[in-house]
């Protein structure tokens, strides 16, 4: 039987789009594998959650001069301005650390 190229061109399509179907569905459960191995994660709760961070960061960095101006303005000396600055550095770092959302 002989097939106009019209049908062939039909036959064609109809199979590159099982193809291209099949390819899909394999990709998707790859990733839902991935997603119940813990290998994925929800993009809006790795936003929510940098997005905490970023503003806890931002108070902790924000209350420094208050919590620092008079301690520092009765320091003369350079090395004990820069240990008191160290300090309270690690301490924000902590703080962060400990961050949880």
């Amino acid at each position: 039987m002989h097939l106009s190229k019209r049908d062939q061109t039909a036959k064609v399509s109809a199979t590159e789009a099982r193809r291209r179907k099949e390819v899909a569905l394999a990709e998707l459960r790859e990733l839902q594998v991935r997603r119940e191995k813990g290998e994925l994660l929800d993009a809006a709760k790795v936003n929510n959650y940098i997005g905490g961070m970023i503003l806890r960061a931002a108070e902790i960095l924000d209350r420094l001069p208050d919590e620092l101006a008079d301690r520092l303005a009765y320091l003369t000396d350079p090395v004990a301005c820069k240990d008191l600055l160290r300090s309270e550095l690690n301490r924000a770092r902590d703080q962060l650390a400990e961050y949880r959302a």
